[in-house]
């Protein structure tokens, strides 16, 4: 018998995480390795600048022959939902139009390639079933802390949303401040919470790289 494999260049696929400070595109081949990661500090990213980030990064790939564009076969966006639609540190106002827009149909228009959309938690968790504890376990929850807080749940190896679709949204849960402030968990749980905390204590900190640089004072 003839011993078969796949082709990892029989077909490549695109990965976009967008959040409330930074975009990041992806390339994966058919076996499942990243070919190549283009990530860009940005905070409270609009539409537009989303697609011409996405737009200007994948014709450099096409350029740098990452992958021919025959055999990319579409491109899947993780990011929260209701983007627009939270209060944030420095949000402008500018920010509500992400409430209007069809992100999946400007990209998909602009690349022309098919495009889907999915919360990025449930996205995380769904990486997390094909390539991580999933493979040993069909149920387990994923909780992804960013510049927001949510969760993925994984039931019988299926992704589970709940009946309003907000089964993972622990973001919202109450909590009293210890000032008696009515608050979420997402005030104390985020990327954006840790930098407060650090500002607090003299630690002006902008973006999750500098987390891991080396403290001059130390």
């Amino acid at each position: 018998a003839a011993r078969m494999a796949i082709n990892p260049n029989g077909a490549f696929a695109l990965g976009l995480n967008i959040d409330r400070d930074h975009m990041t595109l992806l390339v994966m081949d058919l076996e499942g390795k990243v070919r190549s990661r283009i990530y860009t500090d940005k905070h409270f990213a609009l539409p537009d600048d989303v697609v011409g980030f996405v737009v200007r990064s994948f014709d450099d790939l096409l350029q740098k022959r990452v992958m021919p564009k025959k055999r990319v076969i579409g491109l899947g966006i993780a990011m929260p939902e209701q983007l627009g639609g939270v209060e944030a540190p420095e949000k402008p106002g500018a920010y509500a139009s992400w409430g209007e827009v069809d992100l999946a149909g400007l990209l998909s228009s602009a690349l022309e390639l098919p495009v889907f959309l999915e919360n990025d938690a449930v996205s995380a968790a769904g990486g997390g079933l094909t390539f991580g504890v999933g493979m040993h376990s069909p149920n387990f929850v994923y909780t992804l802390i960013s510049a927001g807080l949510g969760c993925g749940l994984i039931l019988r190896g299926q992704p589970y949303a709940g009946g309003l679709a907000r089964a993972g949204d622990i973001g919202k849960i109450p909590v009293v401040a210890e000032n008696g402030a009515r608050k979420t968990l997402w005030d104390f749980v985020s990327i954006y919470a840790l930098y407060a905390e650090l500002e607090q204590r003299g630690y002006v900190i902008s973006d999750p790289l500098s987390l891991v640089a080396d403290d001059a004072g130390m």
